[in-house]
């Protein structure tokens, strides 16, 4: 029998980026951009690109401008093109539609942190389902996206599998 399809992802996104401070002191290390794309939208790209229908991310408090940036602002995209900068709004309006495509919803963690706070808070939104977790700041360079490989290996093993 094939493993059920993973469908859903949590990203867990509620740390205080210390080891960044204080760089991350107002901006959330989720928030850093790598090229020209905060590295957590790199991270809902590639998940959105891999199959994932429903994302959550976790985040903390001071955290409102990840929702921000995933957010769609049409005030903006309309006063973009109004000014003739048609390729700004296509990609204020592109990042909008990554929220609807993947589905992105959030959790705000109170309590303790650490890795696994994150994802036994969000186990509720997927009950038995199996899920994938990826964390937004670590950063893979592959040929096959680093989701789709670890979806490939469950799939193959119907195991839980780690990157």
């Amino acid at each position: 029998m094939a493993p059920q399809a993973i469908r859903k992802a949590v990203i867990p996104a509620a740390g205080i980026g210390s080891r960044l401070l204080p760089l991350t002191k107002a901006i959330p290390k989720e928030m850093l951009p790598v090229g020209d794309k905060p590295v957590i939208e790199h991270t809902v790209r590639e998940l959105v690109s891999s199959g994932i229908t429903d994302i959550t991310i976790v985040v903390s408090g001071g955290k409102n401008l990840i929702e921000e940036h995933f957010r769609p602002n049409t005030t903006l995209v309309e006063q973009l093109r109004a000014d003739g900068k048609t390729a700004y709004a296509d990609a204020v309006e592109e990042v909008g539609e990554l929220s609807a495509r993947g589905h992105i919803t959030y959790l705000h963690q109170h309590g303790p942190y650490g890795n696994g706070t994150p994802v036994l808070n969000a186990s509720r939104s997927f009950g038995d389902e199996p899920v994938l977790v990826l964390w937004p700041d670590d950063v893979f360079v592959a040929e096959v996206p680093r989701a789709q490989q670890l979806i490939r290996a469950y799939e193959q093993t119907s195991s839980r599998c780690w990157h």
